[in-house]
């Protein structure tokens, strides 16, 4: 931490640091003197630089893939549709995504049938729950993928995950790795 005349200032780090905090917390913090843009709060300033808002832009729009593929897999959570249905929808969004940010090239069916898609998910979207975390049960019946059914209990965990030293990944997504897990109640209403 360093000082002006004004305010206090803190590290980059800590900088990053404040950028996950409630906006409470971060009226009670000061940040290191960086270009603008920045946010002002009283006398107290949070300077960010440019490529601390790339960062976080990127990291943003990796999470709105994942969030949306997980909103789009929960949806199919439904009597009827199969445990392969939830995870193939996961899989089609989070693909349209990593075409629309550049990390696959190509027709997003190819990309899906070619499973280019794994390079950036590289697992399922779902498993069982019940008594335990991990809870047995089969996923295919006879062949075919089981029908979920009311009473039924499953993660949603759709993610995409970007490696640091991926060169062939836009620079500014390179190191982001965004998962997001609820678990879901099959049930006989909408």
């Amino acid at each position: 931490m360093r000082t002006t005349e004004t305010e206090e200032l803190l590290t980059a780090e800590e900088a990053a640091e404040i950028l996950r905090l409630s906006p409470q917390t971060m009226a009670r913090r000061r940040c290191e003197g960086a270009q603008p843009p920045f946010v002002r709060i009283g006398r107290r300033c949070l300077y960010l630089r440019s490529d601390l808002m790339a960062m976080v832009a990127a990291q943003r729009a990796v999470y709105e893939v994942v969030l949306d593929a997980q909103k789009l897999a929960i949806d199919r959570c439904r009597i009827g549709c199969s445990f392969q249905d939830v995870h193939d929808t996961a899989v089609r969004r989070l693909t349209e995504g990593m075409v629309a940010l550049g990390l696959l090239h190509g027709e997003v069916d190819a990309c899906i049938a070619d499973e280019s898609f794994k390079r950036y998910y590289m697992h399922r979207t779902s498993h069982w729950l019940g008594i335990d975390v991990h809870d047995v049960g089969l996923y295919r019946t006879q062949g075919a993928w089981r029908p979920l059914q009311p009473g039924m209990v499953l993660t949603v965990e759709p993610g995409l995950y970007i490696a640091a030293d991926d060169a062939d990944a836009p620079e500014a997504l390179r190191g982001i790795g965004v998962r997001i897990e609820d678990d879901v109640l099959v049930t006989a209403g909408d």
